[in-house]
């Protein structure tokens, strides 16, 4: 094993009633929060594994005329410095065609029985929904500057604009797609800074100690690598124009051409041996493996883990020749001589059931979310999954 001391410290830490999407906590190795995807949080005790619902989605999710079978799906969840939960969630609505995909930050605004509650609608806004591909917003976290970043990903596969239906718009991305935003938690009600473009659907980040925001991207259902990024404010990742390393080679007839202006940031090579390195350098991991949550090792880990990162793989949806992810990897970045980002990667863990999330919390300590207990693509979503505990060793 790569990681022996992990894989001999690992244990369940407990099995859901629900799929899990997400996780949050203080810090502190006491409590972790788990986000269920139709919007209710549970609390989890990490000394005992006992799970106690807090918030209840049919309570505190809005609902309007014209809903599409209510909320589409509930992804970001996130703490803040004063003990407030942020919950996104994106919800497809025809009240007003062509059909609108809204986005809703909830924060909650009080405190019972010594948890967060009352969840309250503190952002909102709105773009064209997809009938397919509206990724919404899939993320949520604070930077070390204290301001909320937002992943929402793209309403489009590829950039395409064709519809036969009437009630789905006909362009492609919008201003506010396919692109991380900043939000000022101060605000009583923010204004959207766009932050970074041309990002498909980033669905997990974090910053290192260096305050450099790293995060996982993944492909279009065209055979394209997946991407690890390094996140820099004002630059553009390619999408729809691009993907991984193909360069000018497009993923369909219909990809629309970049302008000529625009400069795109590379992903991240990975030089192996994992993660889907196949002898050659790849910008960075196997198509369709679907990185998700990623979390940044730093001084309460041991040499040999400190300063790498570690994150999950959901796993395939496409049929391809062998399943890829179900898995947990290690990323450790170097320079190379022009001074760019280069990645060794190393398994982790394997067989897992569609990890979606980690989180760290306490000393030493990593949490994985999954989603559910298949640990290939040809088992059905059906059992809930687990949060595991790995515990590192320190000297």
């Amino acid at each position: 094993a790569v990681f022996p001391e992990i894989n001999r410290l690992r244990h369940e830490l407990a099995r859901l009633a629900q799929k899990g999407v997400r996780l949050a906590s203080d810090g502190t190795g006491k409590t972790l929060y788990v986000l269920s995807e139709i919007g209710d949080v549970w609390e989890l005790e990490i000394a005992s594994g006992n799970l106690r619902q807090i918030l209840w989605a049919s309570r505190y999710l809005e609902k309007r005329a014209g809903d599409l079978g209510g909320p589409l799906f509930v992804l970001g969840l996130a703490r803040d410095r004063e003990g407030r939960l942020y919950i996104g969630a994106n919800q497809q609505n025809e009240a007003k065609l062509p059909v609108q995909n809204i986005v809703t930050i909830y924060r909650t605004t009080t405190v019972v029985d010594g948890q967060p509650a009352e969840p309250k609608i503190w952002f909102q806004t709105s773009y064209p929904g997809n009938s397919a591909y509206v990724h919404g917003l899939e993320h949520l976290a604070f930077g070390p500057d204290g301001m909320l970043y937002v992943g929402n990903g793209a309403r489009t596969d590829g950039g395409t604009t064709a519809s036969t239906d009437p009630k789905w718009w006909v362009g492609g991305e919008t201003p506010i797609t396919a692109c991380i935003w900043r939000l000022d938690p101060r605000a009583a009600r923010p204004e959207i800074e766009v932050f970074a473009r041309g990002i498909r659907n980033a669905y997990g980040f974090c910053w290192n100690d260096r305050g450099e925001m790293i995060a996982t991207e993944n492909g279009p259902d065209a055979h394209a690598p997946e991407e690890l990024n390094v996140i820099e404010r004002g630059r553009h990742y390619g999408f729809p124009y691009t993907y991984g390393d193909w360069g000018a080679k497009k993923a369909y007839p219909h990809t629309p051409d970049a302008p000529a202006d625009l400069e795109f940031t590379q992903p991240i090579p990975n030089l192996g041996p994992d993660g889907g390195f196949r002898g050659e350098p790849l910008a960075t991991f196997d198509p369709h493996s679907s990185p998700a949550g990623i979390v940044f090792l730093g001084d309460d880990f041991p040499t040999g883990y400190r300063g790498t990162y570690v994150l999950a793989r959901f796993g395939n949806l496409i049929k391809t020749e062998r399943d890829s992810g179900f898995d947990v990897l290690r990323a450790t970045l170097s320079r190379d001589a022009a001074g760019n980002y280069q990645a060794h990667v190393h398994t982790v863990l394997v067989g897992l059931g569609r990890p979606i999330d980690v989180h760290l919390s306490g000393r030493g300590k990593i949490y994985i979310l999954e989603y559910s207990r298949g640990t290939n693509n040809a088992t059905p979503f059906q059992l809930p999954g687990r949060v595991l505990e790995l515990a590192v060793k320190t000297p």
